[in-house]
């Protein structure tokens, strides 16, 4: 074989260097062109049409895509959580964006000739100032007080100044700063926002925006001074037709959009000022700065007294089984806050935070309502001045939310049949709650079942397999003719019962056995025979694919057998009878 001199094998090696240096190079480049940078601390309603949850995340949270087109992050709690692109992200100073291409329209210009609808991408924020939201484009700024998106094919979002739902069969409405809707299947809704999660019928469930525009979720058309100006099914997500939103080059942190050139915040009651002290410590815990001696002088600022005073009150509070309506108010007369108030609800039973919301440095009475708590759960409530997740906490307070007076109670458990009551205690406001059955793969089996309050609360699962575990969920309470999603489950399991043994179901023996079996084939039973030694353990896995769970065989047959002492006497799912006589007719 002919050898490489020195100076081939140093260029090859070179080149290998060079290129694996590039290849290098590269894997990096597309790893970190990958990766994206939420806009600032926020949440995402992760929401499809059987389950919804909150991904809470820290500011400079980065962001990328796994191998199922997902997005992985680590959330509030340092725990890494996935999501599907079909989702928008929401900002806790209010501003927003998509997660993947959509279209937005302006609901505030169908005074208008022409509606102008935007294709807007991930790489947009919907920022929020003062009570408007904007969009800095490449070219321009587009102003919105209310608008419209739409991100999938039955996703859509509602945001703006003065939004309404109106929910099938409930006479009240219920406010906030915008509303996701997800249609399911059979004409039922999810709304969605911060506070709450509630699943209804499209039908009757309306959206208002203002006094003058609605939406009529059953029909999906949008309704400017009671004329239809449009369906949802219109907006065509990257339509040729629409308007491109390019937006401006570079993210910009949320910290620099509130601060002012002389150091103040707009918009949100916080005249913090550069020359007020940076109170690094809880107020309530700090001394007064005495002089150091003698009388202080006019305009002696270093001997002077500095009372320093920061408290949150809570003026009132109320909690139920799903929802906490509380108060607060700010006092911070000596101007000691400088970054935002945080205020937190974590779920002490599962240890993840539930809620997070930014409160107004001012002394209005701030209400805080939230609608998705769980039943008979312990939550903690925070407050804090946010400084990179270690500010002052100014108020802490533990609270429990009232049990679901909800049980299921079974009542007769057969070889093909499994029954259960719903016991609704005293609890009136519930409606109904739904009851279905799944096998271990989660699969459902058969059909699932409303039981209504103060009607027939028993429902049976006929036809099922015997020896086999299946699992029984109750969910889709109904409090107040309204679906909460997800404010209670019940999850349980059971087993059908083993079919009755039956007396030598089989019996099993060798073809030069010249004993009859003429008793128990008189019995019924069914008896076979083998033609080889070898084939004994064949024969018995056979009768066992074939769901018999009682064999007989003889004393002689079980000797020829290998698995009967090492597998069959230990198996759950066939029951092996050993006769101590060859002649079981005996």
């Amino acid at each position: 074989m002919k050898k490489i001199n020195d100076k081939s094998f140093w260029i090859i090696l070179i080149i290998s260097i060079v290129t694996l240096t590039i290849l290098t190079i590269g894997v990096i480049f597309l790893t970190k062109d990958s990766e994206k940078e939420f806009y600032s601390a926020g949440y995402i309603i992760n929401s499809t049409a059987s389950s919804s949850k909150k991904l809470y995340f820290n500011d400079n949270t980065v962001y990328k895509e796994n191998v199922k087109e997902e997005y992985v992050f680590k959330n509030a709690d340092n725990k890494e959580v996935s999501t599907s692109k079909e989702n928008f992200i929401h900002y806790l100073d209010k501003s927003m964006s998509f997660m993947k291409n959509g279209v937005i329209l302006d609901l505030d210009k169908f005074n208008k000739n022409l509606v102008p609808y935007y294709n807007i991408t991930d790489k947009s924020i919907i920022k929020y100032n003062n009570g408007s939201y904007y969009i800095e484009t490449s070219d321009k700024t587009l102003i919105f007080n209310n608008f419209l998106g739409r991100i999938t094919e039955n996703k859509y979002i509602v945001v703006g100044k003065d939004i309404r739902v109106k929910l099938a069969g409930n006479d009240n409405t219920v406010s906030g700063d915008y509303f996701e809707i997800l249609f399911v299947e059979d004409g039922i809704v999810k709304i969605e926002n911060q506070e709450g999660s509630y699943q209804t019928v499209a039908d009757g469930t309306t959206i208002f925006i203002g006094d003058n525009t609605k939406i009529n979720l059953g029909d999906k058309n949008v309704i400017y001074n009671d004329e239809t100006k449009l369906s949802l099914s219109e907006m065509t997500i990257d339509g040729n037709e629409n308007i491109d939103i390019k937006p401006s080059d570079g993210k910009v942190k949320s910290n620099d959009d509130k601060k002012n050139t002389d150091g103040t915040t707009d918009g949100s009651g916080n005249n913090k000022g550069e020359n007020q002290p940076d109170v690094k410590n809880n107020p309530e815990n700090n001394e007064e700065n005495k002089p150091s001696g003698g009388e202080s002088g006019e305009g002696d600022t270093t001997n002077s007294v500095l009372k320093q005073e920061v408290s949150i009150d809570l003026i009132s509070a109320k909690v139920d089984t799903h929802s906490l309506n509380a108060s607060f108010q700010v006092i911070d007369t000596g101007n000691f806050i400088k970054d935002d108030l945080l205020l937190t609800l974590t779920n002490i039973t599962t240890g993840e935070r539930e809620f997070s919301k930014i409160l107004a440095n001012a002394p209005d009475i701030q209400e805080v309502n939230i609608n998705s708590l769980s039943p008979n759960c312990d939550y903690l409530m925070t407050i804090s001045e946010q400084n990179n997740n270690n500010g002052t906490q100014y108020f802490q307070k533990t609270f429990k939310t009232e049990s679901l007076t909800l049980n299921l109670v079974r009542e007769m458990v057969t070889q093909n049949s499994l029954s259960y009551s719903l016991e609704f205690g005293e609890n009136n406001d519930i409606k109904s709650a739904n009851v279905s059955l799944y096998d271990t793969e989660g699969n459902k089996v058969g059909n699932t079942t409303t039981i209504t309050n103060g009607e027939d609360n028993n429902v049976t699962f006929e036809e099922l397999t015997h020896n086999t575990k299946y699992k029984i969920k109750v969910d889709s309470v109904i409090l107040k003719n309204t679906n909460y999603a997800n404010i209670y489950t019940i999850e349980t399991s059971d087993k059908t019962l083993k079919n009755k043994p039956t007396l030598g179901e089989i019996s099993v023996d060798t073809d030069n056995d010249n004993k009859s079996f003429k008793i128990p084939t008189s019995f019924g039973m069914d008896v076979f025979s083998v033609n080889s030694t070898e084939n004994v353990d064949n024969k018995i896995d056979e009768l066992i694919r074939k769901n018999y769970n009682t064999i007989i065989v003889s004393n002689d047959v079980a000797g020829l057998s290998e698995k009967i002492n090492k597998e069959y006497l230990y198996s759950k799912n066939v029951n092996i009878v050993i006769s101590r006589d060859r002649d079981i007719n005996k």
